[in-house]
């Protein structure tokens, strides 16, 4: 794929089913992802970012469904999910043998059913999860225009749409207790 700056939610979801790494906006930050079923591709994620692979990695989502093959117990997810609130970041238990490389070698998940409706839109037309990280160097600021830095050209293009309005990375709580570990109360 050509780098791109202007791609649309119907491309952006056939570039993720072909293999594509993508700049995408999200509720609140900007986001670099591709295919959760693309190991290469995740390995293109974390070598752009520069991201230890023991962080593991987000799954973002537009339906539960969409997770049937990574998270141990749907029904988790579901109830995480209803106790709110609505824009958040859940670590649930993995399927075993997800790969390490999205759980960061724990027996856990980060999934986000996501309410932002360009990337929801993406997610529907793909029908599968994609991997979902902040759009920048590790340890680095997130840029509000990733695109226009040395960055941006580290994938191959960018889904252009606002952002959700947030205004920072969504809260991440555990779905056994309900504990924040980034942001919250």
């Amino acid at each position: 794929m050509r780098f791109n700056t202007s791609i649309n939610c119907e491309a952006a979801a056939e570039a993720f089913d072909h293999g594509a790494v993508l700049g995408y906006p999200t509720e609140g930050v900007w986001g670099i992802g591709c295919s959760a079923y693309d190991l290469e591709g995740v390995k293109r994620v974390l070598e752009a970012k520069r991201r230890a692979p023991n962080k593991g990695l987000i799954l973002l989502v537009s339906d539960v469904d969409q997770l049937a093959d990574f998270v141990l117990d749907q029904d988790e997810v579901e109830k995480a999910l209803a106790s709110g609130p609505e824009i958040c970041t859940w670590v649930v238990k993995a399927a075993p043998g997800v790969d390490p490389l999205l759980t960061g070698g724990r027996d856990t998940l980060a999934v986000r059913c996501t309410t932002h409706r360009p990337m929801r839109r993406v997610l529907d037309r793909l029908q599968q999860p994609i991997v979902s990280t902040s759009a920048n160097l590790s340890g680095a600021a997130p840029s509000m225009r990733p695109w226009l830095t040395s960055f941006g050209q580290r994938v191959d293009g960018w889904m252009r749409a606002p952002l959700g309005g947030l205004g920072h990375p969504t809260p991440i709580r555990q779905s056994w207790d309900g504990r924040y570990l980034r942001g919250g109360e």
